[in-house]
C-alpha cells in the first residue's frame, strides 16, 4: 500500500509539473498568423452566431479551410469575456485541455499498462513534451484534438468487452466531439473500428460499430456540410517526401525550439540549411529512434496489444492518403492524433530496455533534450513568435489621424491594433506594392509592418526599397517602417 501511495504521489507530481509548464509564461509571446485568424473567427461568432462558420463570414480565413471548421474550439473561445487579453483569450482553452489530457493519459495507462515504471516514463514524457506544451500555448484547436482523441481511446479501453447501447452512446459522443473539434481527427476512431472488426471477425462487433458509425455520421452532418462548402479546390502540391515524416518525428520529440527555427526552414528547406544542426538531430534520432523501434517490436510480439500497433499504422496510412490527396497539408500539427500512440509506444520501448545503465542514458538523454527545448521555448527569443504585439503598440502610441497602416498578415496584427486609422494588407507582388506605395504616400503618412517576410517579401525587394524611403525598427522577425511625410 505505501508503494502504491508513493506511486500516486509521483503521478500527481508529474501532472502538477505538466500543468505548470502549460500555463507558464502563456502570454509572453504575441499571437501569430493562425491564432489571429482564430481570434477573428471567435469575434465573428459573438456577432453572427453559428453563421460565422459560413464561407461568407470567413474572408481570408477561408484560406485555412484545409483544417476547418474546428467549431468546438472557436465556440469555446467566443464564450470567454471580451475584456481578456488576446493571448489569454486564445490560449486559455488549449492550456486547460492540455492539462486535462494528462489526467486522461494517466487513466488510459492505468487501464492498459501493468508496469508502474512504464506509466511513470510515459507520463513524464507527456508532462515535459515540448510538442504538447507548444500547442497547449497556441490559440488553435490542436491541444483540444489531442484531448478528444484520448477521450475516445479512454472509453474504448474502459469498455473492452461486450458493448451495450448506453456504452455505444458514450463512444458516439466521444467521436462527435472529435468531429466538431477537427474533422481529420476522425481518422483515429475510424481506424480503431476497422481494426476491431477485422481482428475480432464476429457479427456483434460489426453491428456495434455500424450503429456507432451511423449515429456519429448523423450527428456530424452539419460539420460535413461545412467541410463541403469550405473545400473548393485541392491544396497546391507541397512535394511531400520522407523528410516531412522525419521532421514530424523530430518535432514530436523536441518541439519547435531546438535546432532550426521555423523562420530558417521557411527561408531554406534544403539539407545544406541544417548541416550545422546535424549533431543535435543525430542525438534526437538515436535516442528516440532506438526507443520507438523497441516499442514497435514489443507491440508486434505482444498479440494482446497488437491492436495499438494496427490502429496507429492504419491511422498513419489514412493520414498519408489525406496528405498526398492534398486534402490537408503535411504539417506536424495535423499529425496530432497520432501522438497518443507515439507516447504509448515510445514509453513501452524505454521501459523495456533491460540494461539499467543504457536505460538511464537514453531516458536522461531524452529528458535533457526535451528540457533544453522547453527552456528555449520560454526564454530564447530566437524561437519566439513574431512580435506583432510590439509593432502594434508602437503604431498605437505614435500614429496620427489620417495615417494608413500597411501590414503583411493583418489577422495577427488586428487583435492588438487599437487605432482608428485604416489598415490594409501589403500586396505580395513586388511591382504591385511599389505602385501601391507610390499612390498612397501622396496623400497619407504610411506605417508599414512586414511580418512573415518569407511570404510577403521573399526576395527582400520591398525591404530594400523601404530602407531608402523611411526609418526602420526591428521587433523580433517583424520590420516596422516609420511613416514618411506627405
Amino acid at each position: 500500500m505505501p508503494n502504491r501511495a508513493f506511486q500516486n504521489i509521483l503521478f500527481g507530481a508529474l501532472i502538477i509539473l505538466g500543468i505548470f509548464l502549460r500555463f507558464y509564461r502563456i502570454d509572453s509571446q504575441s499571437l501569430w498568423w493562425d491564432e489571429g485568424y482564430s481570434f477573428g473567427l471567435a469575434l465573428d461568432l459573438k456577432e453572427h452566431g453559428i453563421n460565422a462558420f459560413s464561407a461568407s463570414h470567413q474572408g481570408d480565413a477561408a484560406a485555412l479551410s484545409s483544417d476547418k471548421p474546428q467549431a468546438l474550439y472557436h465556440i469555446l473561445v467566443s464564450l470567454l469575456p471580451s475584456s481578456w487579453q488576446p493571448e489569454w483569450k486564445m490560449r486559455f482553452w488549449p492550456a486547460i485541455t492540455g492539462s486535462l489530457s494528462l489526467f486522461l493519459l494517466l487513466g488510459i495507462l492505468k487501464l492498459q499498462v501493468k508496469k508502474s515504471s512504464q506509466i511513470l516514463i510515459t507520463l513524464l514524457l507527456a508532462a515535459i513534451s515540448p510538442f504538447l506544451i507548444y500547442y497547449s500555448q497556441e490559440g488553435r484547436p490542436y491541444s483540444l484534438l489531442f484531448l478528444t482523441d484520448l477521450l475516445f481511446l479512454f472509453f474504448v479501453q474502459l469498455y473492452p468487452k461486450q458493448v451495450n447501447m448506453k456504452q455505444c452512446l458514450v463512444i458516439t459522443c466521444a467521436i462527435v466531439i472529435i468531429g466538431v473539434t477537427q474533422f481529420i481527427g476522425l481518422i483515429v476512431p475510424f481506424s480503431y473500428a476497422l481494426v476491431q472488426i477485422l481482428l475480432k471477425r464476429d457479427i456483434r462487433t460489426f453491428k456495434v460499430w455500424l450503429v456507432i458509425g451511423c449515429l456519429s455520421t448523423l450527428l456530424l452532418l452539419p460539420i460535413f456540410y461545412l467541410i463541403i462548402i469550405h473545400r473548393s479546390a485541392p491544396l497546391p502540391s507541397q512535394g511531400i517526401s520522407i523528410s516531412n515524416y522525419l521532421y514530424a518525428f523530430y518535432v514530436f520529440i523536441v518541439g519547435f525550439s531546438l535546432g532550426p527555427t521555423s523562420y530558417e526552414l521557411h527561408l531554406n528547406r534544403s539539407i545544406s540549411a541544417i548541416v550545422s544542426y546535424w549533431p543535435l538531430i543525430s542525438a534526437v534520432g538515436l535516442a528516440a529512434g532506438f526507443a520507438l523501434l523497441r516499442g514497435l517490436v514489443i507491440e508486434w510480439k505482444n498479440k494482446t496489444s497488437l491492436y495499438l500497433l494496427a490502429v496507429s499504422a492504419l491511422s498513419l496510412f489514412m493520414l498519408s492518403i489525406a496528405f498526398f490527396s492534398r486534402i490537408i497539408p503535411l504539417y506536424p500539427r495535423h499529425m496530432m492524433m497520432l501522438f497518443p500512440f507515439f507516447l504509448l509506444i515510445i514509453g513501452k520501448g524505454l521501459d523495456s530496455i533491460s540494461n539499467t545503465i543504457l536505460k538511464l542514458i537514453v531516458v536522461i538523454g531524452l529528458i535533457f533534450l526535451m528540457g533544453w527545448s522547453d527552456i528555449n521555448f520560454y526564454y530564447n527569443e530566437k524561437y519566439f513568435k513574431d512580435d506583432v504585439r510590439g509593432a502594434a503598440a508602437l503604431i498605437n502610441n505614435n500614429e496620427q489621424k489620417g495615417d494608413l497602416v500597411l501590414v503583411g498578415v493583418m489577422a495577427a496584427f488586428m487583435p492588438y491594433y487599437s487605432g482608428l486609422n485604416q489598415v490594409m494588407q501589403i500586396p505580395k507582388d513586388d511591382q504591385q506594392f511599389f505602385a501601391f506605395y507610390d499612390k498612397l504616400k501622396r496623400d497619407h503618412r504610411l506605417w508599414i509592418v512586414i511580418n512573415r517576410p518569407w511570404e510577403f517579401d521573399p526576395y527582400m525587394l520591398k525591404r530594400a526599397f523601404l530602407r531608402g524611403e523611411s526609418s526602420r525598427l526591428d521587433s523580433r522577425n517583424v520590420q516596422i517602417y516609420f511613416p514618411s511625410e506627405k
